[in-house]
């Protein structure tokens, strides 16, 4: 066996470089996976916006009993007495036991009660012989996708002896474990071929405290936003491949398949969402090239079919499913224009929700940390943009997707009068900044002056998140309590623990503590080992597979004179000629 020491340095360097890559890799999936778990555990099961349906019909998945030709429906009928009184649901049976939440209506509606406000009762006729709760959903004929893993869980959970409360943690867990998977895949996608300061403004501009809240709950929202950002960045990844090699890998075009089936089939409208980032495979690469061109036919039409089954998943389900929040007969009644100017007004709601909403909207973040969630990688993005050369995928295309995806929750709401809240759009902003990937390459900047723009946009971002994080857990432990006149009430520690978490408070804080380490340091060595080498052949800077060399020449800042090209050499030389290569010739 031959002892290391007696490798070459260079072998032996790269071979450290590799093992420090591992590393890093390693330790931000696992510093993901516990910032993920101290967000699950900060707040009540039910304290995310429709949570109490989602769970319900999860186990209603688990089980059969919403699967099509099981369901059973439930109307208002059953409690009224007067027929067709309200949306039709679904009837799901459930073990007293997953019913073991706080009551949610007793503190959604006043910030300073905590979940602890008053017990959650049910009527004695919803019990069966056997105990068991018979319960309504109006998640009717949503995709099973996500809800499959989510229900076994709780269903395993509870037929172990689990208590309905550690059921409910761990169906938690793993819907977070799920969107924490997806997230360290795209990375990984992306980190093979582009700079890691990119990276890390785009992981501080799409990962904020209102899209981990969704991924962290039982809630397909969450699911739906990791699910975009993955196929957003296959899609970046193929056109660079495309557009460097020629040639698109195996396993990336299965990847993309994959996540465009994850994407479609999340959320009803999400099928729209992976046809416009599919859409912008077929724009040419470097005005040339088709990309689609290097993806076999098996690619091209497995992905057409994921997202025609969504499409007719979407048609099959409204069928049953009501979308409409308000009288349909009042908004049918209402005028063209009219629609338009509400709708329009409406959206100004939908950006502050997907930015500071917190749960059923009972808690908005403050105004600096949005700030700072918002300008920060925003100015970060804009640096690293500067003088980017030919990017393999262009601003305005990341620009059209938004506004092709915008226009077609305008024309859904225009029609069905839905009020579509903020979240729903975080997926959708989330694609567009990791389509600009490819531009993000610091063209203008030196290596150092890279290095600084992603610790100031990973600073930024682990402030916001700690900031959001207690106030969010404090709010449920404490709940909102005045500070001085014509100050906002703020979650503090003004009295005893009124809620107390599965882990409780210490655990959710040493979770997010080791979470925040864990990804800073990964995100750091990652910087420091960045290299970015141009691809061969094209003017985008790159990096396939390992950075080049062992010891890559530091970048002070200094201007670097480009090396001489050879033919101009041969020219400048007299009495030398160049012989023309068959490539000249071709082209002549």
């Amino acid at each position: 066996m031959t002892d290391s020491n007696d490798l070459p340095v260079q072998d032996r360097t790269g071979r450290g470089r590799r093992l420090l890559t591992v590393l890093g890799w390693i330790g931000a999936v696992l510093g993901l996976g516990s910032l993920g778990a101290a967000w699950s555990f900060a707040s009540p099961v039910g304290a995310s916006a429709d949570e109490p349906a989602h769970l319900v019909y999860a186990y209603g998945v688990a089980t059969g009993q919403v699967l099509p030709g099981q369901e059973t429906m439930w109307s208002e009928a059953d409690a009224s007495g007067e027929q067709g009184a309200g949306p039709a649901r679904l009837r799901v049976t459930v073990p007293e036991a997953l019913m073991d939440l706080e009551f949610v209506d007793c503190y959604i509606t006043n910030s300073a009660d905590t979940p602890s406000c008053g017990p959650r009762e049910f009527p004695p006729d919803w019990y069966d012989a056997d105990g068991n709760i018979s319960t309504r959903t109006y998640m009717t004929r949503y995709s099973p996708v996500y809800y499959w893993p989510v229900g076994m869980t709780m269903r395993a959970a509870l037929e172990f002896g689990a208590s309905g409360e550690w059921a409910l943690g761990l169906a938690r867990l793993v819907s977070t474990a799920w969107s924490v998977g997806l997230l360290s895949i795209a990375f990984a996608v992306l980190r093979r071929r582009f700079r890691a300061a990119g990276l890390v403004a785009v992981g501080a501009a799409v990962l904020i405290p209102s899209a981990w809240s969704l991924m962290t709950s039982i809630n397909p929202n969450g699911f739906e936003i990791a699910s975009a950002i993955l196929l957003a960045a296959c899609v970046a990844a193929v056109r660079h491949d495309r557009q460097a090699r020629d040639r698109v890998g195996v396993w990336l075009q299965v990847l993309l398949v994959l996540a465009a089936f994850m994407l479609a089939w999340s959320r009803p409208l999400s099928f729209v969402w992976a046809g416009a980032l599919l859409l912008i495979l077929l724009l040419p690469v470097r005005g040339r090239r088709w990309s689609v061109s290097g993806l076999s036919w098996w690619t091209v039409g497995g992905a057409a079919a994921v997202v025609l089954g969504g499409f007719g998943w979407m048609l099959w389900s409204i069928q049953l499913r009501s979308d409409t929040q308000a009288d349909a007969d009042v908004w049918a009644a209402s005028s063209p224009g009219l629609r338009i100017v509400a709708i329009l007004l409406r959206f100004g709601d939908m950006a502050t929700d997907s930015l500071a909403a917190m749960g059923w909207r009972e808690y908005n973040l403050p105004m600096l940390t949005v700030v700072l969630s918002l300008v920060v990688p925003a100015a970060v993005l804009g640096a690293l943009a500067a003088g980017a050369r030919r990017p393999a995928v262009r601003p305005w295309a990341a620009a059209g997707f938004l506004t092709l995806t915008l226009l077609a929750i305008v024309l859904h709401t225009f029609v069905t009068g839905f009020g579509w809240q903020g979240r729903y759009i975080l997926a959708l902003f989330a694609a567009a900044v990791v389509l600009l990937t490819p531009a993000l390459q610091g063209q203008a900047l030196s290596a150092r002056q890279r290095r600084r723009a992603g610790l100031v946009a990973l600073a930024s971002a682990t402030l916001v998140m700690a900031v959001s994080l207690t106030l969010v857990l404090w709010r449920y432990i404490y709940g909102t309590a005045p500070v001085f006149m014509r100050f906002p009430d703020l979650p503090y520690p003004h009295r005893a623990e009124q809620w107390t978490p599965l882990v409780g408070q210490a655990g959710v804080f040493v979770l997010a503590g080791i979470g925040l380490v864990l990804v800073a340091v990964a995100a750091v060595g990652s910087l420091v080992r960045d290299g970015g080498a141009p691809v061969p052949g094209t003017g985008e800077p790159a990096l396939v597979g390992p950075a080049p060399g062992p010891n890559p020449p530091e970048d002070d800042g200094a201007e670097q004179v480009p090396a001489a090209d050879p033919a101009v050499v041969a020219a400048s030389v007299p009495g030398a000629t160049q012989r023309p290569s068959r490539r000249d010739l071709r082209e002549s």
